[in-house]
């Protein structure tokens, strides 16, 4: 329920949590806080998050090691791990993540989400290679295992790896696996946050008409979940979209507001970037001194690298605007050197993990075909062992019948052979006549001497002439 309806799942486990009070249960309220935890994530919430999984963590330390308990707990601190917003927290949530990858069992779907969430992690830190490994690992577990939710976990950070790699066309590839599982399986959160990533790429891509929809569609899903951060940060690449297609009054719109929420949860990059834009708009209407403004009060050495190149697009004075943009020209060639740096690792490890989750696919359809075969065989060997009994009882009949038969035949010739010597001797002419009228069997001619006919021959050759009306009259 927390994947599609997180503020009615809060509201619900905090009313079984109430009713529990009088009864004991600390797995059961464990489980409870767990779901809170995971509701208040999908609600970008994270103080809350972090306090219902600090409240479950209690409980189980109350309770002796079980596979249940294991269960709950690697669940809150995934959500907590994926809280991270600081290089503090980043370092944290590998370290909790790295326990956990040694607890869980390396085929589990717990296995596998620790994997992509230490990835995700990894990938904030900088460190490219090292998260790609991870999330690729974590993929290949989870279709292994058959493990859909997990998979798209890793399908989702796989997205964002490959996004901050330049390779536009994979990451479009994984997030569209993601928004697809999200909405076939109706799951509100998964989708904001997969529309959301989606959106970036086809911005990155310059498909600003798809990314528009699809920020839209992140923003108004969060607004529908209570995301309300999640709503505002969609705003910052809606609104660079906009600008890009030229709506500088619907950017406008999109881009005044957010400030307080970022400045609640600390996300300074996304402050920067909002008021970057709107100094944009600024220079478009022709407000240079607004625009300048706009960018001084940002231009902290943490922003300097992405907005020295639009400051030095607003100054009149030329020898600083030429300052500025040499040091925005090193700081992109640098960029660029990394990106493709990046960009090859990526790569490498995308080839290299495919190959293997071939592999398995072919191991799988191997041994899909061998059980098929042995189940073949085995249908094979059933069926000659019913036709062997069948043969077996077939054989059995036969005998038996050509026993019953050679018997019968014994005593069809013994009672021939009594009639034929009894008739032999018999002072009376005797004759045996099938229903054609044809002679069976004679002792001697029916009329007078002479030889017996032969069987077959008609009564009526049989018999003389002047008396066939007679016999016939008595036959019939």
């Amino acid at each position: 329920m927390a994947d599609r309806d997180p503020e009615g799942a809060a509201r619900e486990a905090a009313a079984r949590i109430e009713a529990l009070r009088d009864h004991a249960a600390p797995l059961l309220e464990a489980e409870l806080y767990a779901v809170i935890s995971l509701a208040r994530f999908h609600q970008s919430r994270v103080t809350a998050t972090q306090a219902a999984a600090a409240q479950a963590e209690a409980l189980l330390d109350t309770l002796p090691p079980s596979p249940e308990a294991d269960r709950v707990r690697a669940r809150v601190r995934i959500n907590v791990a994926d809280t991270s917003e600081s290089t503090d927290s980043f370092e944290s949530a590998i370290r909790t993540m790295n326990e956990l990858i040694a607890k869980t069992d390396p085929r589990s779907a717990e296995h596998s989400c620790a994997l992509s969430i230490r990835g995700q992690a990894r990938s904030e830190l900088g460190e490219t290679a090292l998260a790609a490994g991870d999330a690729f690992e974590a993929y290949r577990i989870a279709e292994t295992g058959q493990w859909p939710e997990a998979r798209v976990v890793a399908a989702y950070v796989l997205a964002t790896i490959y996004r901050r790699s330049g390779l536009l066309a994979e990451a479009e590839r994984m997030i569209d696996e993601v928004v697809a599982y999200a909405t076939a399986d109706r799951r509100t959160p998964l989708l904001s946050t997969a529309s959301y990533v989606r959106g970036q790429i086809l911005v990155d891509m310059r498909r600003y008409g798809e990314a528009r929809a699809a920020l839209e569609l992140s923003r108004n899903t969060a607004v529908r979940i209570g995301d309300r951060l999640g709503a505002v940060t969609a705003n910052v690449p809606l609104c660079l979209a906009l600008i890009s297609e030229g709506d500088y009054t619907g950017a406008e719109r999109v881009c005044n507001g957010g400030d307080q929420e970022f400045r609640d949860v600390g996300a300074a990059d996304f402050l920067v970037l909002l008021i970057s834009y709107r100094a944009r708009i600024d220079l478009v209407r022709g407000q240079p001194a607004a625009a300048i403004a706009k960018l001084d009060s940002i231009l902290t050495p943490s922003g300097v690298g992405r907005l020295v190149r639009i400051r030095a697009q607003a100054l009149g004075r030329f020898r600083e605007a030429y300052a500025d943009l040499q040091e925005s020209l090193d700081l992109e060639r640098r960029a660029n050197t990394e990106q493709q740096g990046l960009s090859v690792a990526v790569l490498s490890a995308t080839a290299a993990s495919e190959k293997l989750l071939a592999s398995n696919r072919m191991l799988a359809e191997r041994m899909g075909r061998q059980q098929e075969e042995i189940a073949h065989h085995k249908a094979t060997q059933e069926l000659w062992f019913v036709l062997t009994a069948a043969a077996a009882l077939l054989s059995i009949l036969f005998g038996y019948l050509l026993a019953v038969t050679r018997r019968h035949e014994r005593n069809v010739a013994r009672q021939e052979a009594i009639m034929r010597t009894m008739a032999a001797n018999a002072p009376d002419a005797l004759m045996l006549v099938n229903m054609d009228r044809k002679v069976e069997f004679s002792n001697r001619q029916l009329l007078g001497p002479g030889p017996a006919p032969d069987p077959g021959t008609p009564l009526s050759d049989a018999v003389p002439p002047e008396v066939r009306g007679s016999i016939d009259d008595a036959v019939a």
